[in-house]
């Protein structure tokens, strides 16, 4: 009974952090209430959840178990309170390119998909096809493992344009997992689009469309599907939210000095973590890509964490500026970081000029995001 009341408390927390200003209970049979100041949302979570996220959290360590019930908390979480417009800010493709769990090894299932869901798929074959079309166009080495996975998008195109469905008796893991990552492609573009209108009630109309996404993807025959790396490598260098305004505030030079003068201020230990990050990121380590990222980003989070309280960081920079030119980048700029530390996690152990660039803007990045917070 213990272990459930565990379970409880962490989901309870989790909706805290969540929405800052909700208040949550459980009520029978784990039927979770959330209330917020837009309205009221039920979210059935139920016993076997609560009983097999309680047995994980009592290991004391998180494995790839842990991982897949926790999400299947979230998503529930996600799914109920996405479509109604009550967590805006919240950033639905990062949780799902960064999702961990026990994953399917063999896959062999009948697929059907209706009208509206196959556009959405072959909406996203298109892009994931130009994409890789793009990063072989402009390589003069050999790229064996991206021109096969272009050869399989655009096999899974091909055979629709053949058929005029993509209906399948006998799918199999890999093409589930390119048609999931299509799915996410397209996600990506009404994410940008989203966060391209000042509308509220276009952004809902958006919410709609994209947690429509979601709530298939959390479904079989995806939800235990792994995504290829190309979607990650798409999501990095082709979907980021407002690239221009990223790359301006990568290309700005941050005062060092300053910066560190305001890291001091507010803790002398942060001062030495943001030197320590680039000591990591200049070391002959071999996972040193992966540290100098862990420890910048890690640093930030607590940057954010003393300076916003109890509001988020869109509410903080909105509050502290006149215009919404800063919370528009930072929140770009911030999504990139999260999207390439993802990436660099998956290839820490692939070390080339790619990753050592990446990680280097990554870093700079960062410390311009919180010179802006700390200014």
């Amino acid at each position: 009974m213990s272990e459930d009341k565990n379970a409880i408390k962490y989901v309870l927390d989790f909706v805290s952090k969540l929405l800052l200003h909700a208040s949550a209970t459980f009520g029978h049979d784990y039927q979770l209430t959330i209330r917020t100041k837009d309205g009221q949302v039920s979210v059935y979570i139920g016993c076997d959840l609560i009983d097999d996220f309680g047995e994980a959290l009592k290991k004391g360590y998180k494995n790839n178990y842990y991982y897949t019930i926790e999400n299947r908390i979230k998503f529930k979480i996600y799914e109920e309170l996405g479509p109604k417009g009550m967590i805006p800010n919240f950033d639905i493709c990062s949780a799902i390119l960064e999702e961990k769990g026990d994953w399917a090894k063999w896959v062999r299932t009948s697929v059907s998909f209706d009208s509206n869901f196959c556009k959405v798929l072959m909406d996203g074959l298109n892009l994931l096809s130009d994409n890789l079309g793009s990063i072989l166009a402009s390589s003069d080495i050999d790229l064996a493992d991206i021109e096969a996975d272009k050869k399989r998008v655009d096999e899974l195109i091909k055979y629709h344009q053949k058929k005029g469905h993509l209906t399948d008796g006998g799918a199999e893991l890999e093409s589930l997992s390119f048609l999931k990552a299509a799915a996410v492609c397209k996600l990506l573009e009404l994410c940008q689009k989203k966060d391209e209108s000042n509308i509220p009630r276009v952004k809902k109309g958006y919410d709609k469309e994209i947690y429509a996404i979601v709530s298939t993807l959390r479904r079989e025959p995806f939800r235990d599907i792994q995504l290829p790396e190309c979607i990650h490598e798409y999501a990095v260098y082709k979907q980021t939210s407002d690239q221009q305004d990223v790359e301006h505030a990568i290309a700005i030079a941050v005062d060092v000095d300053k910066l560190d003068d305001l890291l001091e201020k507010l803790d002398p230990k942060l001062k030495r973590r943001r030197q320590g990050a680039w000591q990591a990121f200049r070391s002959d380590n071999p996972d040193r890509l992966s540290q100098a990222a862990n420890s910048m980003v890690e640093l930030l989070d607590k940057v954010i964490g003393h300076v916003c309280q109890n509001s988020t960081l869109a509410e903080y920079l909105e509050s502290k500026y006149h215009s919404s030119k800063d919370t528009k980048w930072v929140d770009a700029t911030r999504k990139w970081i999260s999207e390439t530390k993802s990436y660099l996690h998956r290839i820490k152990h692939h070390i080339d000029e790619r990753p050592e660039q990446l990680t280097e803007r990554l870093l700079h990045g960062t410390e311009s995001i919180m010179l802006v917070v700390l200014e």
